[in-house]
């Protein structure tokens, strides 16, 4: 099984067994302050998907909006407290019809879109889960729905006016109103590397998160607008900059650090979540399934769990400061809102978990 990186008000429990919230700090950081994360849910085999997940969103009320990696497998709709889920859409071309979804984002009023690029569309959906519409998308690897009713994605555009821009704001009707984001390391990149995937999170009304996925530590905020408003940028050893590809995974080099969650946390501050390799990462790797005659022998990540852990880290919003870290040995994925975080993993069985996890700031 090959897993890809593709960002409610809950009682806060002790550290779960196996986590190590000991934080290290940055010497802006607050000394007595602390990250403490808790397991609430395990979401397994009962809820309805059968491989790991491409994306988990809150959707309304109590529930969650879970995208599955199979061709035919429809949004699932799970409780917060697990449980059975159940599918909404259908598999096809039509109306309401979808031919492989890779996430969504929840939008004013509780609607949902769905990406769903076998059908090179973006369909939306009611608050009580019933289709409205769809428009043409151009392949976006990630998206949010802004409080103004202005939708923006992470997309590679081939038109000249639009190539090279990371950021597409749309309207809610599939119309490109703008495009923006690039810059002169953007240009060196795409020579070596043409997609840019951002990880995207709602900052304001009409303002927005971005964070470089795996070429750098790197966070910006901008308007819809186009213009940009915060630019962070680390070093620290444990995640290099990278301008060219990836190294090919395999057991004598360790994957790459990635991030892979960014969500706001109130009171002028950000979570960031990035995947780094675990003591033992060798485990999680298998050989790559050879079924043409064009593909090359390699290694995927069979188990995230078993070859990531996560290190969490609470930035403030107006410097970029560290305001405090800490690591733990789980695989985070997503972010949910509200400080609920989804991390991934495979039982003994082979069946697909995603753990709910709960982090907060303790001063």
């Amino acid at each position: 099984m090959r897993w890809f990186l593709a960002a409610t008000s809950l009682v806060l429990a002790a550290p779960a067994a196996g986590q190590t919230p000991g934080p290290s700090r940055s010497p802006t950081s607050c000394l007595r302050c602390r990250i403490v994360v808790a397991r609430t849910v395990t979401l397994g085999a009962e809820s309805g998907f059968n491989s790991l997940p491409t994306g988990v969103i809150a959707g309304v009320s109590d529930y969650l909006v879970v995208f599955g990696r199979a061709r035919n497998q429809m949004p699932i709709l799970v409780s917060k407290e697990g449980g059975r889920g159940r599918e909404f859409g259908r598999a096809g071309r039509g109306p309401g019809e979808h031919a492989g979804l890779v996430g969504g984002a929840v939008g004013p009023g509780d609607s949902i879109m769905v990406f769903d690029p076998g059908n090179s569309r973006l369909s939306i959906y009611s608050p009580d889960f019933r289709y409205v519409r769809s428009f043409a998308m151009p392949r976006a690897y990630s998206g949010v729905w802004l409080a103004g009713g202005t939708i923006v994605l992470n997309a590679t555009l081939d038109t000249p006016q639009r190539f090279g821009q990371p950021f597409h704001v749309i309207s809610s009707q599939g119309e490109i109103i703008r495009s923006f984001g690039d810059d002169a390391r953007d240009a060196i990149v795409r020579a070596t590397a043409p997609i840019d995937r951002r990880l995207l999170a709602v900052s304001g009304p009409d303002e927005f998160w971005a964070a470089d996925a795996d070429r750098a530590y790197r966070v910006q905020r901008w308007s819809a607008a186009g213009k940009k408003l915060a630019d962070f940028s680390r070093a620290p050893d444990w995640f290099p900059a990278r301008d060219g590809p990836r190294a090919p995974l395999s057991p004598e080099s360790p994957p790459d650090p990635v991030m892979v969650a960014i969500s706001s946390a109130g009171d002028r501050m950000i979570w960031v979540a990035t995947l780094v390799p675990g003591a033992d990462w060798k485990k999680g790797l298998e050989p790559r399934r050879i079924t043409s005659a064009e593909q090359k022998p390699g290694y995927v990540v069979r188990d995230p769990s078993a070859v990531y852990d996560t290190r969490i880290q609470l930035l403030d919003a107006e410097t970029g400061a560290v305001i405090a870290e800490t690591r733990v040995d789980d695989a985070i994925a997503f972010a949910l809102g509200g400080g609920l975080f989804g991390a991934v993993r495979l039982n003994d069985d082979d069946t697909s978990v995603v753990d709910l996890m709960k982090v907060a700031f303790q001063r």
